[in-house]
């Protein structure tokens, strides 16, 4: 709960319990990384990251990994801690991915472009500007 709820203190004191498991995990496969991950707690992350023994690739039962859940949240900063950590590829994408209604043809697709897909298609300036533009 500690690393879910972004509670740093209590995050270094749990570390420094000899013999602690950090990757212990709950009864859905979620380990402190991956909640930390997914609330976008960086504080927490990096604290977590320099624990000895720490499985940054760990999935959880439905095979989501901590970096999974950081991008999925749009944590960028998680992000990019821990793909410097060691994911070295990308996990395949589980079957609730914010990527597959807008890769998918048909009423998915333009929904999610805000048109049919030739008709539109949108970018994303280093910012974070969303800009549409006919195609």
């Amino acid at each position: 709960m500690a690393s879910e709820y972004g509670s740093t203190d209590v995050v270094e004191l749990l570390l420094a319990v000899p013999g602690i498991d950090v990757n212990l995990a709950d009864n859905e496969g979620q380990t402190p990384l991956y909640w930390a991950s997914r609330r976008g707690h960086s504080e927490v992350v990096e604290l977590l990251l320099r624990a000895p023994g720490i499985d940054v690739n760990r999935p959880n039962q439905d095979g989501e990994t901590p970096l999974y859940r950081a991008s999925y949240g749009v944590h960028a900063e998680v992000v990019v801690l821990l793909a410097a950590a060691g994911e070295e590829e990308p996990p395949p994408l589980p079957q609730r991915s914010p990527i597959r209604p807008a890769s998918a043809p048909g009423p998915a697709a333009a929904r999610s472009t805000g048109g049919a897909p030739s008709e539109r298609s949108r970018s994303v300036s280093a910012d974070g500007k969303v800009t549409r533009t006919p195609a």
